[in-house]
């Protein structure tokens, strides 16, 4: 049995620390780790790639650190 951990999970002083404390470099190491998590699930179910890897234009797109910022853009 596995349980989705969501931050609402946690106390609201870890959360707050976690979102503030977190490295740029641990985002995208997890991020990456998804990535590489999702092509092995979809590789080991049959699925292959079609085509080379497509590169994302993100010129110009702003991501807050903190959503309850009250400078923070919001990403259309």
């Amino acid at each position: 049995m596995t349980h989705q951990a969501t931050l609402a999970d946690q106390p609201s002083l870890l959360t707050a620390h976690k979102r503030v404390h977190t490295p740029a470099a641990e985002l995208t190491q997890a991020i990456g780790d998804g990535f590489a998590s999702l092509f092995r699930h979809t590789t080991g179910q049959g699925a292959t790639p079609v085509g080379p890897p497509r590169e994302i234009d993100l010129t110009g797109v702003v991501v807050p650190l903190t959503p309850a910022s009250p400078t923070a853009p919001e990403i259309a």
